[in-house]
């Protein structure tokens, strides 16, 4: 991958902002190298950018350095959002996770709020480091009216096998839930003006859920809503709250709760199931995932 000379010293700063840490350079060809948790980036003086390694930062490494190999595309914002009033962000965590619930936040910021988040390196969550978002989230809470919406495992299935018995799909609880956060979040601190959500394949979802449960607040959606800082904010509240949940749950069953949907996850899942079965697996799983069949039926 090619990074241009103009963008380089930014993906620099970013990389540290992410939480990756310097290494010292090999060759004289190497202009710097960045180590994250078992993955790395390294910059030739070519302008060449190799992501290397494994494991999952491998993936948080290489979605970040996109950014900068392919010029950014800057989210289409409506013309009339106003940003010298105060405005909320909402955003999901563990969605695409088979452990762990499903976290929404909302997070309303003014614009000088908006402005120290975007000093100390608030990003979205998915191009940050586990470490580097418990030590951002704190720092949001302490700085922006915030609220979320954590929907652990054994409600989740309940929720979700009731949604599809109406005919609903999972875009449809995850509305749900952000509209829960967005109405809680609205009983705290300034009002907000509006909303922003990333944009569901059909918009009207969270549109009609919050004309049912969040005062009618402006809802704007559009892709990539995550390059708002108060969404960003947001993924990085949900997130730790997701975090801080497969922590626990870990601890108090005895067995390592992996993120997202790996062959780690279906050994753990394994070991969940041959000691408690299917009940056991839905104290602290996502049951509708393809992994449960694997699990139970393999």
């Amino acid at each position: 991958m090619k990074v241009g000379a103009e963008r380089q010293e930014a993906l620099r700063q970013a990389l540290e902002r992410s939480g990756a840490e310097p290494r010292e350079v090999k060759g004289t060809g190497e202009v710097w190298r960045y180590d994250l948790e078992g993955a790395g980036v390294t910059l030739w003086r070519t302008g060449t950018v190799r992501v290397h390694g494994k494991g999952e930062y491998h993936e948080v490494l290489s979605r970040l350095v996109d950014q900068f190999v392919v010029p950014a595309q800057a989210p289409k914002l409506p013309i009339d959002l106003p940003r010298d009033a105060p405005w909320a962000g909402v955003d999901e965590s563990g969605k695409g996770d088979y452990f762990g619930p499903l976290v929404s936040a909302a997070v309303c910021v003014t614009p000088e709020v908006a402005a120290e988040l975007a000093a100390l390196g608030v990003q979205d969550s998915k191009q940050l480091s586990d470490p580097r978002v418990r030590r951002l989230a704190p720092e949001i809470r302490r700085r922006a009216s915030w609220a979320k919406t954590e929907v652990a495992p054994p409600r989740y299935n309940g929720l979700y096998a009731e949604f599809r018995r109406e005919g609903k799909r999972l875009n449809q609880l995850l509305a749900w839930a952000h509209v829960r956060s967005i109405a809680e979040l609205l009983t705290r601190g300034p009002a907000p003006a509006y909303a922003i959500v990333d944009q569901f394949a059909d918009a009207r979802v969270v549109e009609q859920a919050a004309e049912r449960g969040a005062r009618h607040l402006r809802i704007v959606q559009f892709p990539k809503a995550e390059a708002d800082i108060a969404v960003a904010a947001a993924s990085i509240v949900a997130r730790e709250a997701f975090l801080d949940w497969l922590a626990r749950a870990s601890e108090r069953i005895g067995v390592t709760l992996p993120k997202g949907a790996s062959p780690q996850v279906v050994e753990a899942a394994r070991q969940i199931a041959a000691a408690g079965g299917r009940e056991a697996l839905g104290s602290v799983a996502k049951l509708h995932f393809a992994t449960t069949d694997r699990v139970l039926d393999g």
